[in-house]
This record gives structure tokens, sequence and C-alpha cells, in this order.
């Protein structure tokens, strides 16, 4: 229904019932064996990859990449409109070892551990500069009225929204100030055509980037080209005429 307010909706990657956000990114099937019922409880619908190896690695390839993934998961919840609905311990990386429906298991497999913080501060000093953008910035501040958005694709204006597509580019256009998007979830670097800026477009979030360069605070860095390289399995956001984070409010 579109004429109901957008702050209605509630949007989600994980949930209770399902895969923590580590675990989607580490297991490509549920194991539920712990849960007594021969691994048939919890639902095969899963949507999660491992990216090489089942579970647990010390492989830095792997692990980088699963990271990455989580941490273009959560720009994707944190920029959409409406509610955004976090499962408590994926902030910090929280597994359940592949258990899917843990719900019966009071105990390790089950429990949140405040010790993953240690583990893993830089998803959580993440996912709190995603918040800090969603409250400085007026796209996510409106209640009632959808924001301007310009959709394009790896060329400007030409979004491919076929089940195939691998990319999705777009600017939003109507609030200040002004952001453009790029998802590329293809196997290979693509190169984005830029929208033409208002005064400069600068790179504030980039997920191809090591975790604490993936999202900068202070002194933006300028793209002053008509185009922006995104790396494969990344996201990258730009903002127009604003050279440093966080944003001061208007």
């Amino acid at each position: 229904d579109s004429s109901r307010d957008i702050e209605r909706s509630i949007n989600f990657i994980t949930a209770h019932d399902g895969f923590t956000l580590m675990d989607l990114v580490s297991y490509s099937m549920k194991h539920n064996e712990a849960n007594g019922e021969d691994n048939r409880d919890g639902t095969n619908e899963n949507f999660s990859s491992n990216w090489g190896v089942e579970g647990e690695t010390n492989d830095p390839r792997i692990l980088a990449l699963r990271l990455k993934q989580i941490r273009n998961l959560l720009l994707l919840l944190m920029i959409s409109q409406g509610t955004p609905m976090l499962w408590m311990g994926d902030e910090m990386g929280r597994s359940q070892n592949g258990n899917n429906n843990a719900y019966c298991q009071d105990n390790e497999i089950g429990w949140l551990h405040w010790s993953d913080l240690k583990r893993y501060p830089e998803i959580h000093r993440y996912l709190r500069k995603l918040i800090l953008l969603r409250h400085s910035h007026s796209a996510w501040q409106t209640e009632s009225t959808w924001p301007k958005v310009r959709w394009s694709g790896v060329k400007l204006d030409q979004p491919d929204l076929a089940n195939h597509s691998h990319t999705l580019a777009f600017t939003i256009e109507s609030a200040q100030p002004r952001l453009h998007i790029m998802l590329n979830s293809f196997t290979e670097p693509l190169d984005f055509e830029l929208p033409k800026p208002e005064l400069m477009w600068y790179r504030l979030i980039d997920t191809s980037l090591s975790m604490g360069n993936d999202f900068k605070e202070g002194l933006l860095e300028a793209v002053k080209t008509d185009h922006f390289r995104v790396n494969e399995y990344s996201s990258v956001v730009l903002v127009d005429g604003v050279s440093v984070f966080p944003f001061q409010k208007t």
C-alpha cells in the first residue's frame, strides 16, 4: 500500500528464527544436530553462503570476504527506508555454530557471548557509524514522504532489475547532501558511471577497503572522475559536496 507511511515498514536481514548474521556468511547449510532431531528441524531455505569453507576457518581470504559481506548486508539494512531491526549479537559477530533453530539450546550455542565484541570490534564500530549516518542525514529523517531516487546500474539511468542481475546504483536526490550508492555483487570489479555532482563527489563508504578504512571519518577523499570502480562483492557510498563526516545537522 503506497499510501502508508514509510516508517511503518520493518526491515531485517536476520531474526531469532534462522542463522545469525555471522552464520549467514559462514555456513551453506544448517547444522542442527545438537537439537536431537537428526537435523530435520529448522528451515532449509537460509539463502546463505560459506564463501569457501563450511564453518570456522583460519583462511584469511575467506575471513576477510565474510566480514566484507557482513558490512554489505548491514549497509543495505541501514540505508533502507523504514525501521531497521537487528538481531542482538549480530553487531559483534555472534555465531550459533550453524544452528538455525537454537531455541532449545540453553548453553554455549544459544548464549550471547560478550567476548565476541573483543573478537570483532570493527563490526560494532562500523554499525555505529551507519547508525550515525541515519541520524545525521535527512534522507532517513522524514516520517511520511518518499525521497526522490534516481535508479541506475553500471550505466546511468539503466538499472538492471532482472533476477540474474548483480549490480544496482541509485542517487538519493531529494535529501541533502545528495548520496550516490553503488552495489556490486559480481565476481569482478566494475566501473560505474556517476551522475554529475552539484559540487563534488566524496567517498564516504567502500566496503572493499580494510575494516577501519571502509567508512571514513573526518576529511573525505574527493572523486574527480565521471566513473567509480566498485570492487567485487563490494558497496560504495558517495556524498555530494560534503567533505567531512560526521555531517553537521542543519
